[in-house]
């Protein structure tokens, strides 16, 4: 795992220059001179992939293994925050389904599910959130909107360690965060709303789900 975790590029041209350096010290030494001062820049040459050796091993040593270090400490960390992005899109649907009456689960979501559960949703309905005391409730709209920020805060915890993690985790947790969605609530809660159903957002909804799924399959894999 750690010598997996250098950069590919580097282990190439750590393995060519030992190749290379064998066939030197080994074959090339015991050959005679081919043309005067042949024997010069041989020691030249290995002389230039001695260094490039040792450079290798100084990466080795002292860069890639605290990077590794530093690693294995922050990790967790991410994997915990991707799990409480993945899980705030799971308990969205779990509080939509017990208003709704429409079964919703993120790991067999449907698009037809959302439309169907999105056009039952009042906005102005009261939510499973409070926001004050004593026991004020939040709306639907001002629910969906404490849980994109929710979602935002968790990612930049995420991207605020990128040195840490790969490009295929940043992809993905940028697509969550520039979702239509996103978008959509957030223009929605800074003005009157006069709908009566969510219908609105279903379609958008539907495509943070699965980019929220897509990021579930990922962490499972890692």
């Amino acid at each position: 795992m750690f010598l997996k975790s250098i950069p590919q590029k580097l282990n190439l041209l750590a393995a060519s220059t030992i190749s290379l350096l064998a066939a030197k010290i080994f074959y090339f030494n015991n050959l005679p001179e081919i043309y005067k001062g042949a024997h010069d820049v041989g020691l030249v040459v290995e002389g230039l992939l001695g260094s490039i050796l040792a450079s290798y091993i100084f990466y080795l040593i002292v860069v890639h293994v605290k990077e590794t270090k530093d690693r294995n400490l922050i990790y967790p960390h991410i994997k915990r925050w991707a799990s409480i992005i993945v899980g705030t899109c799971s308990s969205q649907l779990s509080d939509i389904s017990k208003a709704t009456g429409v079964q919703l689960n993120l790991s067999n979501i449907t698009q037809n599910q959302i439309v169907q559960a999105m056009n039952i949703l009042n906005p102005h309905n009261q939510a499973p959130l409070i926001i004050g005391f004593p026991q004020n409730y939040a709306n639907w709209l001002q629910y969906l909107q404490y849980n994109i920020n929710r979602t935002k805060s968790y990612i930049a915890k995420i991207m605020s360690q990128m040195i840490y993690i790969d490009s295929e985790l940043v992809s993905l947790i940028t697509a969550i965060e520039e979702t239509t969605y996103f978008y959509v609530i957030t223009q929605a809660f800074q003005y009157p709303m006069r709908n009566t159903n969510m219908n609105f957002v279903a379609k958008n909804f539907f495509e943070y789900c699965q980019r929220c799924l897509q990021l579930k399959a990922y962490m499972e894999k890692i």
